[in-house]
C-alpha cells in the first residue's frame, strides 16, 4: 500500500522551518516525521509527498525516490506531515480511490480532523515532544545498530 504524506493548511503556523523544508522533515527526537513514518510502515508500494508549490523543486531534489505532487493521488495511507507517528495502528487514514491532487486538497480537512495523533502546531511544541521521543528513539535506534552486527543476538 502507498503511503501518502502531505503537509496542510495549517504548515504556515511552522515559520521559519518551513520557509524551504516541508513539515514532515522536522526533527522530533532524533528523527524526521517522514523517517519515523517510513520507519514504522517499512512494508509499503512507494511514498508519494504532497507539498506547497513553492519548495516542490526542492523537495524532489532531496527525495528523487518519491513521487512529489502527482496529478493522480493513489490509494493508500494518507499522514499528515505534522503528526508524529508512534505505531502502526493510529495517525492515517485510508484513501480507497485514487484521486486528482485538486481533489485531494479539499478533502484535506476531512483527513485533518480524523487525526487523533500529537501534532507539532507551532515550532515550541518540539520543547513539549523532544525529550519524550528522544529517549525512546535511543533505545530504538541502539536496538537497530546492535541487531545489525551479525554476532549480535536481539
Amino acid at each position: 500500500m502507498k503511503l501518502i504524506i502531505f503537509e496542510d493548511k495549517k504548515t504556515k503556523s511552522l515559520f521559519p522551518f518551513c520557509e524551504n523544508h516541508a513539515s514532515f522533515e522536522i526533527k522530533v527526537g532524533i528523527y524526521t516525521n517522514l523517517e519515523r513514518i517510513l520507519f514504522i510502515h517499512k512494508d509499503n508500494d512507494g511514498v508519494c509527498l504532497i507539498v506547497r508549490k513553492e519548495i516542490e523543486k526542492i523537495i524532489k531534489q532531496k527525495y528523487p525516490k518519491y513521487e512529489v505532487n502527482p496529478k493522480i493521488v493513489p490509494q493508500g495511507k494518507c499522514f499528515n506531515g505534522r503528526s508524529i507517528c508512534e505505531d502502526d495502528k493510529t495517525c492515517f487514514q485510508y484513501i480507497k480511490n485514487d484521486m486528482s491532487l485538486e481533489k485531494f486538497h479539499k478533502q484535506l480537512s476531512e483527513v485533518e480532523e480524523n487525526n487523533n495523533c500529537l501534532q507539532i502546531n507551532f515550532l515550541w511544541d518540539l520543547f513539549k515532544y523532544n525529550n519524550q521521543f528522544f529517549s525512546s528513539d535511543i533505545n530504538i535506534y541502539k536496538f537497530n545498530a546492535l541487531s545489525s552486527f551479525p554476532s549480535v543476538k536481539k
